[in-house]
């Protein structure tokens, strides 16, 4: 038999306060119900939500909201959210419970416990390292076998042309390749060798043209990096001049490429080489001497009268290199390491300068200097971001007196003394067997020092 229950109380119109009803108890065996009144929801002017025995139950449409963490359902449209159930001092509680930290318990210290893997788990790993390895070997194979093939398809041709016997001038320019040119007295005349490998069939047969004393060697190629950077397997053209003594001393040599490494040996009457992009190597001896690379490295050494060394991306060194007159590098991104020899120095200056990145310049000692009278050098270091380090002896400008300026807009800046220089056998070098025993001594030092020689 059910039991009756009270309704909820109807708002009192006079003080428009709610009336609680009072929850009745159920009889035995039976499910409590429970009644809330409005006056838990004054906000709302309406019931709350009945609960009851279980039975049909009223539905009421509820229209979505926002709400803090995204879109969900809620309440009836355009009423405001209930307050919460037990007024502000069960809030103050309920905020302080959470905000109370909760101890930390630490279990009682015991064995160590050891971690296995299962069967599975180790035929997984077993497999995975299988596959590493696998691949370890198989990428290489296929590599060596991709390689392989494409050498097999490659085109080899080569070509020998004869130069005019006698020139003033001899200038080179090839779109991109190799361009060696090495004189000697091996040589007899003058020729140029043309070699080409590659996927591709191409002309090696160079323009030769000689007008006045001036001969030109022209080679024309698809001008792109491909055929000089390894980015296709075997694929090269090289270049090789070959020039008999008395026939360069006085020329005047002129290299130009677009791609590619050029190299040039011997002794000549002036040397320009020029190059958008690739490294640049010379060992010269020549009068005037200019080496200009757009990016890529430049290495000089020799002796000359000028030296001129310029990159706009790029790294710059000489080794040794004797300059009696003047030697200028510059280079906007990148540094410098310029080292002098004894035989001479540029009485009329050394400008090294770059925009970003380090100069270094080493000269010898104003006493080891044998072809000219140096009574020392003057120092003009500056960088902007950096440091500037002068380790030589300074003097005042004037006559005998190298001036030197090294600047930097942002890197460090060095002028320091060579090592000494030895060249044995020389008459005019009485310090050979100094030199011999300063060296051995330290070596021996720095064996010594060396832990691992210990």
């Amino acid at each position: 038999m059910e039991h009756p229950t009270t309704p909820p109380q109807p708002d009192n119109p006079q003080n428009g306060t709610d009336q609680p009803t009072v929850p009745q108890q159920s009889a035995p065996g039976q499910q409590p119900t429970q009644q809330y009144s409005t006056a838990q929801y004054p906000a709302h002017g309406r019931p709350g939500p009945q609960h009851g025995a279980p039975g049909p139950q009223s539905t009421q449409q509820y229209a979505a909201h926002s709400l803090p963490g995204g879109p969900g359902p809620g309440h009836p449209a355009g009423a405001p959210y209930p307050a919460p159930v037990g007024g502000p001092a069960a809030q103050t509680s309920a905020q302080q419970a959470a905000a109370q930290p909760r101890p930390v318990q630490s279990q009682a210290a015991g064995p160590a416990t050891t971690l296995t893997l299962g069967r599975s788990s180790r035929t997984a790993w077993r497999t995975i390292i299988g596959i590493v390895g696998a691949l370890a070997l198989i990428l290489p194979v296929s590599a060596m076998a991709f390689t392989g093939t494409s050498l097999v398809g490659l085109v080899h041709e080569e070509s020998t042309h004869d130069l005019p016997l006698e020139a003033d001038a001899l200038a080179v320019d090839v779109a991109a390749a190799t361009v060696r040119v090495t004189v000697g007295d091996e040589f007899d005349a003058p020729v140029a060798h043309v070699s080409h490998v590659g996927q591709e069939s191409r002309s090696t047969t160079p323009q030769i043209e000689d007008a006045n004393g001036a001969t030109t060697l022209t080679l024309e190629g698809r001008d792109r990096s491909a055929d000089w950077f390894p980015g296709v397997a075997g694929e090269e053209t090289n270049v090789e001049i070959e020039l008999p003594t008395e026939y360069a001393q006085e020329l005047a040599l002129d290299v130009v490429t677009r791609w590619g490494f050029t190299e040039v040996i011997g002794e000549f009457g002036s040397v320009n080489a020029m190059s958008e992009a690739g490294a640049m190597s010379l060992d010269v001896i020549a009068q005037d001497v200019a080496v200009e690379t757009g990016a890529g490295y430049i290495d000089v050494t020799g002796t000359m009268d000028t030296l001129s060394m310029e990159s706009t991306t790029g790294y710059l060194e000489t080794q040794r290199v004797n300059v009696s007159q003047e030697l200028t590098a510059h280079t906007r991104t990148g540094g410098m390491d310029l080292t002098l020899g004894e035989s001479a120095v540029p009485v009329d200056g050394i400008s090294a300068t770059t925009t970003t990145g380090m100069v270094d310049v080493n000269v010898p000692r104003e006493d080891r200097v044998r072809g000219q009278n140096v009574d020392g050098y003057s120092v003009d270091a500056d960088t902007n971001n950096g440091t500037a380090s002068i380790d030589i002896t300074e003097t005042k400008p004037g006559d005998g007196v190298v001036p030197i300026t090294a600047s930097a807009s942002s890197g460090d800046v060095y002028v320091s003394y060579a090592d000494p220089q030895t060249v044995y056998g020389d008459p005019d070098d009485d310090t050979d067997a100094e030199d011999e025993a300063n060296a051995d001594a330290e070596d021996d030092a720095s064996d010594v020092d060396d832990p691992d020689d210990v």
